[in-house]
């Protein structure tokens, strides 16, 4: 998703001729920018999720579900509302699937539909995680009890 909005973003900045969908040039649309986002927060994210996991890391504010909740949450809602934006703004792109420029929003489309399933897979699985493991919103989020300072 990251690559694919950020080609569409510097293919239509630097667009001197009129666009296939449009006439016009030197543009670019505001959702893709958003959906840029949201996979670049995407990736932020699972850059210190994957240690924290691997590490389990369950101390402070960061290591909690609370945490792994709330930012899944965002990152859903976030994802959701541009991938619905862009769908309905791009929703009828079979006429022109001939051209580059429709397959990559065609694909754009697509990724920034599983972004917003995996997100909702994730916070799925965080909850039935914690469930299982009888913790609460604050609790550790690599899930494992935690011995330490008890005895024995």
């Amino acid at each position: 998703l990251m690559g694919l909005t950020a080609y569409r973003i510097r293919y239509t900045k630097s667009k001197s001729g009129p666009d296939v969908l449009t006439t016009r040039t030197h543009f670019y649309n505001p959702i893709v920018a958003e959906l840029l986002t949201v996979a670049i927060l995407g990736t932020l994210w699972s850059l210190y999720m994957i240690p924290a996991l691997l590490w389990k890391i369950g101390r402070g504010p960061l290591g909690t579900y609370l945490f792994e909740l709330y930012s899944l949450g965002i990152l859903s809602i976030m994802s959701l509302i541009g991938a619905a934006i862009f769908t309905h703004d791009f929703e009828n792109l079979g006429w022109c699937r001939d051209y580059k420029v429709c397959r990559i929003l065609e694909a754009i489309k697509a990724f920034s539909w599983i972004f917003w399933i995996w997100t909702v897979i994730l916070m799925s699985a965080a909850l039935a995680n914690m469930w299982r493991n009888g913790h609460s919103f604050t609790g550790p989020l690599h899930g494992l009890r935690d011995t330490e300072g008890s005895y024995p």
